[in-house]
């Protein structure tokens, strides 16, 4: 796995590659946020297609936690989910309950939601 952080656009991604666990990502992100907290105030984009390994609740639990944590700046923050499963904003659908100032979205492309965050930031 791997991700990228650009506080210029205020933006980290993330690549799950195949065989990587949602568990492992989670904590990868949760790492992200603790080490550098100004992070847990940036819009994500995590790109899950080529991983199939799923995500528990448990595995979100690490993430919400570590990202209440930090004191974020005011504002909803946006993470974006790349994935081709027709069944994804069921769990990003949940995950908008955890995050109380973060709203998740489901894209298919990398592209789109990079498209998408640089539309919603410009205004």
């Amino acid at each position: 796995m791997a991700y990228e952080i650009d506080h210029d656009r205020r933006r980290a991604e993330f690549v799950a590659g195949p065989g990587f666990s949602g568990t492992a990502l989670c904590k990868a992100v949760a790492a992200m946020f603790d080490g550098d907290p100004r992070s847990a105030s940036y819009d994500l984009i995590f790109d899950v297609r080529a991983s199939r390994t799923g995500v528990e609740l448990a595995d979100i639990q690490i993430v919400s936690e570590a990202y209440h944590r930090q004191t974020r700046e005011a504002g909803v923050k946006i993470s974006c989910f790349v994935s081709n499963d027709t069944n994804y904003h069921l769990l990003t659908t949940t995950m908008d309950h955890l995050f109380d100032d973060r709203s998740n979205k489901v894209f298919r492309t990398v592209e789109a939601a990079r498209r998408y965050l640089d539309e919603r930031r410009a205004t």
